[in-house]
């Protein structure tokens, strides 16, 4: 079974203390970030891709803050393989991820490349190798296609 890179708590840690500096509690950091981004998308629907992998624990965080406009399908698989722990260090590693794809330009893109441990390879030192993930959520896809773009 393949072993999909993720950021641990440690180094989330700079993020969290970022994102918590204005003494926001969790819940209104999150519902602040889950409408902000929804915000976004409703404006841009193809910059759900931005997120890669992470799409769905954000999907699912803005879907628990009552954010419905981007439908209930989920790739269930990809999320449990993609969580952090938490909700917040869901949405830290999908503002990161977020971030890295807009400074490369790949806010767009479908295709996303993503670490993976290289089967066999020793735990203490592992090999990683980048493999391709291709997110496709219906939900928004259809209103990326109904608004003509692509």
């Amino acid at each position: 079974m393949r072993k999909i890179w993720k950021p641990t708590s440690e180094e989330l840690a700079g993020l969290r203390k970022q994102a918590f500096a204005t003494g926001k509690t969790e819940e209104q950091w999150l519902a602040a970030m889950a409408n902000g981004y929804a915000r976004i998308i409703r404006k841009s629907p193809r910059q759900y891709r931005m997120f890669g992998p992470y799409w769905w624990g954000v999907k699912r965080i803005m879907l628990s803050q009552g954010v419905t406009d981007f439908g209930t399908g989920f790739d269930a698989a990809m999320e449990a393989e993609m969580d952090c722990g938490n909700p917040v260090e869901n949405m830290l590693a999908a503002y990161a991820f977020a971030e890295k794809s807009l400074a490369w330009g790949r806010q767009y893109s479908s295709i996303h490349m993503i670490p993976a441990k290289v089967e066999g390879s020793d735990d203490d030192d592992p090999e990683w190798e980048d493999i391709e993930y291709l997110l496709a959520d219906e939900d928004v896809e259809a209103i990326v296609f109904a608004s003509g773009l692509r």
